[in-house]
């Protein structure tokens, strides 16, 4: 129950599956891949690891920020096959033969697919943003997952990404030691390879910073990593409760899968999207001025640059007859040009020729020429 918990009611990453960004998309084909990791490491299955490796392909090709996934997975994988080699294993040869045919075919696939549209994204610039430090990284990934929800007058965010951070530091230290002691239990081995997978990804931004000068991941782009942590934290607790038959060891897994429901029903929500919440009330401006302008007149409509790409979806969409084509600008005009301007509240007292024709919640305020 805490897996599922930990892994399907993070309110962040829930919001993703119904925006096509593909990002909820490239989170459930990491999923699979996971899932054909842990029964390839148990069998040595060729198909397992072709469906693990198939599931890290079709999530790249969700979106492209999996690329970190798909390189930490084949390192992972190569760790197998090592442990294959050291171990003596009967079927070694088989195991490093499927592995190296299989990498390399899905790998040279990608590059093949994916050079000229990676290439075309970095002279645009679309890799430049980001934050300036890992741990800009993963206090994103917290407040996030916090979506909110406060807890403390101040230092939620502190409180809650050291407790995450010490539960990942148990998993790694407790992984290690059962693969140490049980290098052929394949439950050890599975359990290894998830704690590896998050701290291999941060390893990997890491070094696509230093070497090559890229940013690093911040809110969408960082998601990866809350399933991973997700499921090194819930297969560390299915491993160390499996340990010794004491009941006390259970109450940490029940307090904190208690604290996730409690979380998530206090602050899960279905008005807005976190990252794009000033479109919150985008369609009900367009919506009220389609109702208020007579029809076969038309204004003059000016928005602020945040809100030109959805205004201009539902001008075409609806579609609605009031306006021409909007204008995009990131420098608000302060001729009076414009009939009616919507933009952000903190916006109005730098256009003293308007006046307040509505207020849409707390996102944005319609503005009428005096």
């Amino acid at each position: 129950m805490l897996g599922f918990l930990l892994l399907n009611i993070n309110a962040y990453l829930l919001e993703f599956f119904s925006l096509a960004r593909g990002y909820g998309l490239a989170m459930s084909m990491m999923m699979m891949s996971l899932y054909f990791l842990a029964r390839w490491v148990e069998s040595g299955s060729w198909r397992s690891l072709a469906g693990a490796l198939g599931g890290a392909f079709l999530a790249v090709l969700s979106n492209f920020t999996m690329l970190v996934y798909f390189a930490c997975l084949l390192a992972v994988i190569g760790g197998v096959v090592a442990l294959a080699f050291f171990r003596q294993e009967k079927n070694k040869w088989f195991v490093l033969k499927s592995a190296a045919g299989t990498g390399l075919a899905f790998s040279g696939t990608l590059v093949w697919l994916l050079r000229k549209p990676i290439e075309i994204l970095r002279q645009r610039g679309e890799f430049d943003w980001g934050v300036g430090s890992f741990w800009e990284t993963y206090k994103s990934v917290v407040h996030c997952s916090l979506y909110g929800g406060k807890y403390l007058k101040m230092y939620n965010l502190e409180l809650f990404g050291g407790l995450f951070f010490v539960l990942l530091v148990a998993a790694l230290w407790f992984s290690v030691s059962s693969f140490l002691k049980k290098p052929g239990d394949t439950a050890a081995r599975f359990l290894l390879a998830a704690v590896l997978l998050p701290l291999l990804a941060a390893l990997a931004a890491l070094m696509q910073h230093w070497l090559l000068g890229t940013q690093y991941q911040v809110n969408r782009t960082a998601l990866l990593f809350i399933p991973l942590c997700s499921l090194a934290v819930f297969l560390f607790f299915q491993n160390w409760l499996a340990q010794k038959n004491t009941r006390w060891r259970a109450l940490l897994p029940v307090v904190v899968g208690i604290f996730c429901v409690f979380h998530f029903g206090r602050v899960a929500q279905l008005r807005y999207t976190s990252e794009w919440g000033y479109d919150a009330e985008t369609k009900a401006m367009m919506a009220y001025l389609d109702a208020k302008i007579p029809e076969g007149q038309q204004i003059k409509l000016g928005v602020h640059w945040l809100y030109h790409p959805s205004a201009s979806y539902y001008l075409k969409k609806m579609p609605y007859r009031f306006t021409s084509p909007l204008t995009y600008s990131k420098d608000l005009r302060t001729d009076g040009f414009y009939d009616y301007y919507y933009v952000q509240p903190s916006d109005v007292a730098t256009l003293p020729g308007y006046v307040l024709e509505k207020q849409f919640s707390w996102v944005g305020c319609l503005l009428r020429e005096k």
